[in-house]
């Protein structure tokens, strides 16, 4: 595909594929971008896939440009490898609830009997699950919470797990079926609360997504842009600020904070995402 491609400029996202494979884009003579969407932290959890983004910025030196969506993550890879890896963020381009909208969205969830927190994730330990799902069962004590899941495998020990914590600790859950991507987004407005506390994100769609629907999130400093954050290794941290957003005296701020963040963030990303595919095309990067 990238011989017979007629473009100049090719951007390959993961590297998915054999080092045969991708010398034989290199061959092409064409400008060729990588894009990775994983951290330090999650690379380094992938077997030999931290040594491997080395070994081909090595091998390709000046014609290949390695890009992730974390700034700060661009700045340590290129302490490691000057100059090779750009910053490209991930944009966002689902329509946003209004202020009305998500005013409104929120008063009605604060008639609900119960709050219903999302816990959509995948099962991967570098998501912390369990101490989130720990957490809410804390708040369960005194406040009614209902729980919310994306499905897993039911040979994922993670994903058993969690299933089995919530059904001892006895608070009300919902599994919901993999769905296509806006048909996830546009489900979530019964929500009150997604906790979002990973070891790791590069940006997390998922706490944006919420957000962009007036959702509050807690997320852990992964997620700069969330509307609480947490400590990772704390549950009771975690179950402070999951309390801290369900009082209904002050959770309508928190719904104007989640899509203010979210406003702000995608407008930020968005510009800078335009301006370094605009240098990359005129060779400026």
């Amino acid at each position: 595909m990238a011989r017979e491609s007629s473009a100049r400029y090719l951007d390959i996202h993961v590297p998915s594929f054999s080092d045969e494979a991708f010398d034989q884009v290199m061959q092409t003579g064409k400008t060729v971008m990588l894009s990775i969407h994983s951290t330090l932290c999650n690379l380094q959890a992938e077997e030999g896939m931290l040594l491997r983004l080395f070994r081909l910025g090595r091998r390709y030196q000046d014609r290949l440009l390695i890009s992730c969506p974390s700034f700060r993550e661009v700045v340590a890879m290129n302490a490691i490898q000057a100059g090779r890896f750009v910053y490209l963020p991930n944009t966002f381009s689902y329509e946003m609830l209004t202020e009305a909208e998500a005013e409104e969205q929120g008063r009605i969830r604060l008639q609900a009997g119960r709050r219903q927190i999302s816990l959509f994730s995948a099962y991967r330990p570098l998501k912390n699950l369990p101490v989130q799902v720990a957490a809410a069962c804390i708040c369960a004590q005194d406040t009614p919470l209902e729980l919310h899941f994306s499905h897993g495998e039911e040979r994922n020990p993670l994903y058993q797990a969690v299933m089995t914590m919530t059904e001892m600790a006895g608070v009300p859950t919902v599994v919901h079926p993999q769905m296509k991507n806006r048909e996830f987004y546009q489900s979530l407005d019964g929500i009150s609360v997604l906790l979002q506390v990973s070891l790791s994100e590069t940006l997390s769609y998922v706490a944006l997504e919420h957000m962009a629907r007036g959702i509050p999130v807690v997320g852990s400093s992964s997620i700069p842009f969330a509307v609480l954050q947490a400590d990772y290794s704390d549950v009771q941290d975690i179950a402070a600020k999951l309390r801290q957003i369900l009082v209904p005296e002050t959770y309508l701020d928190h719904v104007g904070a989640a899509l203010a963040g979210a406003r702000c963030l995608i407008e930020e990303n968005n510009q800078q995402a335009g301006q370094t595919i605009k240098a990359f095309l005129k060779g400026g990067l």
